[in-house]
């Protein structure tokens, strides 16, 4: 329902790059790269040149192999474009469908519920949020959007959309059917490698980078959703912006490491707040959990801890104040911040454990070369 206005979405505006002389171009796709010339192709037969070149091409929708998915009625939401088209039908349908139980799809169910459809989530796992929440914290959230109105179809998958060229609904595995006017597929998101494949750059599920965010050949570094560092894909907006700092400065002659940001997430939605933090699914013998509940302030909170340090925290309430959380995370009772991952700055193995080892067992540096992981 917020305003979808340009001038509030872009981080920085025209002007912004003209004082710091960065040229954009826009309208203006990238049609090859070669890596050995150091030279980027651009549609039209321009060129340009370069000593050091940043990768940042994002991921795309997840478009999953549902017969179906091309008929009309049917929606993806990444781009500003797909935000407005959303909108634009939410507002003249009456029975909706979300394939996909994770907070973007969330976010855009209550839209829909908000708007007066009727809707209906259809999810893999066998509850919603399942990275960001543990279990008791999921069937509470469950619960909160069962009493909105919202119908949930749990460890389930679609195997149709149904409609001739226009959807009215999909069909389940299990041959279910659900009828629909409107179907969001939020699904994840895909890295946009097929440049960099081309380009004959190591590429598996995204362009593999090491620590410093070098891709496979001199001069390249990847950054944001199309990096893959250390077999990881995270997809979320602090992780590229720390990529892209480390990224840009080691470009222009810096030596610094990606760390990864502390992972958090806040759902607005079902007139309650959703906030998660941390490692929220260590094993059951691993942990231990405290929580609160005040049902006269509707204030719910668990906290995961691990040999004394606050390893993750969920809270759901009216109103969230992450901050003490996120202040706390990684820190004992003495307010001390401990690590449980220590990262050799020679070779990268890491340790896990409440000290470094005294000697790398891969390359051999000594404990000192160890920097903390949080």
């Amino acid at each position: 329902s917020e305003d979808l206005s340009n001038e509030r979405l872009f981080v920085m505006k025209d002007q912004w790059y003209e004082d710091n002389q960065v040229e954009v171009r826009t309208s203006c796709s990238v049609t090859g790269l070669d890596t050995a010339a150091k030279r980027v192709d651009l549609a039209g037969g321009d060129s340009l040149n370069y000593d050091k070149l940043i990768i940042a091409t994002g991921a795309s929708s997840n478009i999953p192999p549902i017969s179906g998915v091309e008929k009309e009625g049917v929606y993806a939401l990444r781009s500003l474009a797909d935000a407005v088209a959303l909108k634009a039908a939410i507002k003249k349908a009456r029975q909706a469908v979300v394939i996909g139980g994770g907070v973007l799809g969330l976010e855009a169910v209550w839209e829909m519920i908000a708007s007066g459809l009727e809707v209906t989530v259809i999810e893999h796992n066998n509850r919603i949020m399942p990275r960001q929440l543990d279990e008791s914290s999921s069937l509470r959230l469950q619960n909160l959007m069962l009493a909105k109105g919202v119908k949930l179809l749990l460890g389930k998958d679609t195997e149709e959309i149904t409609g001739d060229t226009k959807a009215t609904g999909i069909k389940l595995t299990d041959g279910q059917i659900v009828a629909a006017d409107l179907v969001l597929l939020s699904t994840g998101v895909k890295p946009n490698t097929k440049l960099a494949a081309e380009a004959g750059l190591k590429v598996e599920r995204g362009i593999v980078v090491d620590s410093q965010l070098r891709a496979s050949a001199s001069g390249v570094y990847a950054a944001g959703d199309v990096a893959q560092v250390e077999d990881r894909l995270i997809g979320l907006w602090p992780v590229s912006l720390e990529m892209g700092k480390v990224a840009g400065a080691n470009a222009a002659g810096d030596w610094l490491e990606y760390k990864e940001p502390v992972l958090s997430t806040m759902l607005v939605a079902f007139d309650m707040e959703i906030f998660s933090v941390g490692e929220v699914n260590l094993p059951a013998e691993e942990v231990r959990v405290a929580e609160i509940w005040d049902p006269k302030e509707n204030f719910y909170k668990k906290s995961f801890i691990k040999d004394g340090v606050l390893m993750g925290e969920i809270i759901i309430a009216p109103r969230v104040d992450s901050s003490e959380a996120l202040r706390n995370l990684g820190r004992d009772k003495s307010g001390k911040k401990r690590a449980n991952k220590w990262k050799c700055r020679v070779c990268g193995y890491i340790h896990e454990g409440p000290e470094p080892p005294e000697e790398c067992p891969v390359c051999g540096a000594a404990k000192d070369m160890f920097d903390p992981i949080f």
